[in-house]
Formats: C-alpha cells, structure tokens, sequence
C-alpha cells in the first residue's frame, strides 16, 4: 500500500500502509505455551495495594514475510474463552488451502489453529469482531485488481469460533457509490493503484440498542476525482453498514472533513456510534486545536459532528482509539497522542464524556513523568470493562537509544496502564514486552490491539524479537485480583 511512514516528531504522525503479501506459500503454525509471565505489586488504584498480573505468549510468527504484524483481536462475549487474533501475513496458503489472516483459540489463548476458507483469501489491514451469536467477522483489504477480484474491502464469517470462514462479500470496492457532502454520489477511481486504507470494523452489541448486530466499517479511500475534472486526486474517508450480517451493504457516505485515520469506531449500549480523528487544524474545533469527534444516532444513515477540546496539548496526526463503556450508554472514551507545547516527546492521553460526546473532560496523561521526559510514545488502544475499568496500551520508545522514535524497526516496547475511576487517575505504567525489539514499521506494523473483560484485560501486539525479520503476534493476558 502507498501510506507513506513520516518522520514522529513532537507535533508529527506516521501514516502507515499494510504491505502487499508476498506469493503464497505452505505454512503450519504451531501452537505454543506461555513464554514469559511477570508479576506486578503495589497498584495506589487498588484498595488492596495488589496489581495486575501479566501472562504473555506468542501467538503466531509464519515463516514469510512480514510474519504476523498488525494485530487486531476479538473476544467471544458469551465466552471469554474463545478468542480470535486477526494479523498481517505473507503466508496464504495451509496443507493446500486458501488460508486466511486469523488466528483461532478455545482455551485462552493457549493454543490456536490457523484459519482457512474459499480463494482468493487477503491479508491487509484485517479486523475482527464478535457478534453476540458466536459469529466472527473478518475485515481486510483487497488492494489489486490482478487476481481477477475489485479492489475493496472484504468481510467474512465464520460460524465456527473463527477456525474456518465462509465466501467474502465486498462492504465496498470501485463499484460503490458514497454519499459527498456537496450531494454527489462518487466512486473510488477504477484505475489500478487507486485502493481503499486501514478499515475498522464493529459489530452493535448492545443489549437496548434498536440497532442490534448491525454491521459498520470505515476505511479511507485513495482516491476520488473530487472537482469532475478527470484527475484522481482526493482521499475520503468512506463509511458503510450492514444491517443483515454482512450479506449486504448500504448508507455509504463520506465523513466529512476527516482528514487523519481512526484507530476504532466505538459503539454505545444504545446504539450511538462514536468516531474520533485527530484531523490537524481541524474545522470542527475553534482555532483548529482538538479531536473531531462525530457520532450517529440513527444507526449509521447519518452524522452528527463534533469536537473534544485538548487544551494544553497539541494533537499529533497519530490513530485516535475510542471506547464506549458497555456499563453506561452515556460514558465514552477517546485516547490519543499529543505533545506538551515547549517540551519534547509525544505522550498518551485521554478524554472522557458522560453525556454521549456533547462534553468532553480536559485531557489526562496516562504515560509516567519521567526525569528523561523527551520520549515518544505512540499507537494507544483503549478498552473498558463492564465494571467501567479503562485499559490503554501503546507504542512507547523510554528504553530505545534517545527516547524518540527515528527510524522504521526501531527498537520499542508495549506499556500498558488501567484507570478504575473512569478515567480520572491511572496506575503507574507496566511494561507489557519482555525486552524493546523492533516494533513500528510504517507499511506492515502500525496498529495494537485490547479488549476488556470484568476481571482481565487483554492485549495484542507484533514485535521482532528474535531480529529475523519476521514479527511475531504476542497476546498479553491481565489478570486482577
């Protein structure tokens, strides 16, 4: 993909791409057990001054490049149990079947097996996602016309924990027609090198929602012919939904003034859809300084826009992650990277709304003060539990050579932090990776992955640690007392 790696300074972002995969080849992956486990004390947020503990194990490094990067994860709600891991992979093909880039477990993570399903399968950019019903959701990308299929995004299901998926249907490709704000309905640019970017995609689960098991994905678009002069030169970002399970896609639009990628789309107990985007300069805040925010309430078929302030701190172009609280309709979260105007590095934070995103609380570092507080830290995954625990992850380079990130595979670490106030106040930083290895690669290892669950949190990540250049996908497994 053409997502070109810029340079992270203090008020600077990576914008990233997947890499196309590599020719198929045949791969086993085999199941390994638990390779490091760390335990933690002395949390000020617990009342019992005991912390999490921290159990990590790899789940999969095939042997084709890039191995297993970009992983997204999904969890069974019914069982916490099933669980899938969805990840970048060269290697497409097992035992002479079309394999698929998804990773599936029954026992917690201990072991998993390799997904299959019809040709052809793709691996770019995937996301999945639970319905209540068991079922799993697969999203990638489709960046080539030169297997005989349209460049688009696919999704699939699976009825089987993830194991092995049934034909894709395509949310959107070149024959889709999206909504613009000026009226006009438009079409992504048909000619090759034209493609879609970074999907995201979420199921409604929520237990009053009038919207229930509806389907939506966001992905940006590059490019459209924006003027009707026949030149392809405007990127948008593009919004569908499916309202039957994926068989069919429609309220297919462009979000206005969206110029920066989402990590997440956030869906509310109620239904509402949340997306966030920190866009630089962007219209929706006065004087340019703040997150977009926007948010549906008529299940997809239109938008309302927004913007959470974040006085005090400049918002860099890195993925914002959403979070709405499964326990309360009206709490949700966005995490964020952003510098402290007149310091060095690039920190994490997080803005919290009780009413549904109409206000929004001034910005909280969650990243520890350090004496060597010139450090960049990147990528945040936030999630919240049913008891209202927020968990955040990210990208954090305190233990690379000079604190800032410089150069594709430089070595970093994952860090990990909960707040059990609603955001209010977090528990000091853990470090989630056993050692810094090569982390963020700007066209094939640009996103993490965390979902929550009452008493664990639970975390995905791809790091190079043995330095063969091939990323191994580790899983991260919390567990509070």
């Amino acid at each position: 993909m053409k997502r070109a790696l810029a340079a992270l300074l203090t008020a600077s972002f990576i914008t990233a791409a997947s890499a196309k995969p590599d020719p198929p080849t045949l791969v086993k992956e085999p199941s390994r057990q638990p390779v490091h486990r760390i335990e933690l004390r002395g949390d000020p947020n617990a009342p019992d001054a005991a912390g999490p503990t921290i159990e990590l194990q790899r789940v999969a490094e095939p042997p084709k490049a890039p191995g297993a990067t970009e992983p997204d994860l999904a969890i069974d709600p019914a069982d916490p149990a099933r669980m899938v891991v969805g990840a970048v992979m060269g290697a497409m093909k097992l035992d002479g079947q079309s394999a698929y880039p998804v990773f599936a477990s029954s026992d917690g993570g201990l072991t998993w097996t390799r997904a299959t399903g019809p040709a052809p399968s793709h691996a770019g950019d995937p996301g999945v996602e639970f319905a209540l019903d068991g079922t799993v959701y697969l999203s990638s990308l489709d960046p080539t016309t030169r297997d005989g299929t349209p460049v688009g995004i696919t999704v699939a299901r699976s009825t089987d924990g993830g194991k092995t998926f049934h034909q894709p249907t395509y949310a959107m490709d070149t024959s889709t027609a999206f909504a613009f704000p000026d009226g006009q309905a438009r079409k992504l640019c048909g000619e090759e090198g034209n493609f879609f970017d970074f999907p995201k995609l979420a199921v409604d689960r929520g237990d009053a929602s009038p919207y229930r098991n509806h389907l939506y994905l966001i992905a940006n678009g590059i490019s459209f012919d924006a003027d009707g002069d026949g030149i392809c030169e405007s990127a948008a970002h593009l919004f569908v939904r499916s309202i039957d399970g994926g068989l069919h896609w429609d309220a297919a639009q462009s979000i206005p003034a969206m110029k920066q990628y989402t990590g997440s789309l956030a869906v509310g107990t109620d239904g509402t859809i949340y997306i966030a985007d920190p866009t630089l300069g962007t219209p929706l805040c006065p004087g340019g300084a703040g997150l977009s925010t926007r948010r549906s309430i008529d299940g997809g078929r239109s938008f309302l826009a927004g913007c959470a302030p974040t006085p005090g701190v400049k918002v860099s172009g890195d993925p914002t992650w959403t979070a709405a609280d499964p326990g309360d309709p009206g709490k949700v979260a966005i995490a964020f990277a952003g510098a402290i105007p007149g310091s060095a590095g690039v920190h994490v934070f997080v803005v919290r709304s009780s009413d549904a995103g109409q206000t929004w609380s001034e910005p909280v570092r969650v990243d520890d003060l350090l004496s060597r507080d010139a450090v960049d830290r990147f990528r945040p995954a936030l999630s919240i539990s049913e008891s209202g625990r927020l968990d955040l992850i990210w990208a954090d380079y305190r233990n690379s050579k000079g604190g800032r990130y410089r150069e594709n595979r430089q070595p970093g670490d994952v860090y990990y932090a909960y707040s059990r106030d609603g955001g209010i106040s977090w528990s000091r930083n853990i470090r989630l990776t056993a050692s810094a290895a090569p982390l963020l690669y700007g066209a094939g290892n640009d996103s993490l992955g965390i979902v929550s669950s009452e008493d664990k949190a639970f975390a995905v990540f791809a790091q190079d640690r043995d330095g063969n250049v091939l990323y191994e996908t580790y899983l991260a497994t919390i567990t509070f007392p």
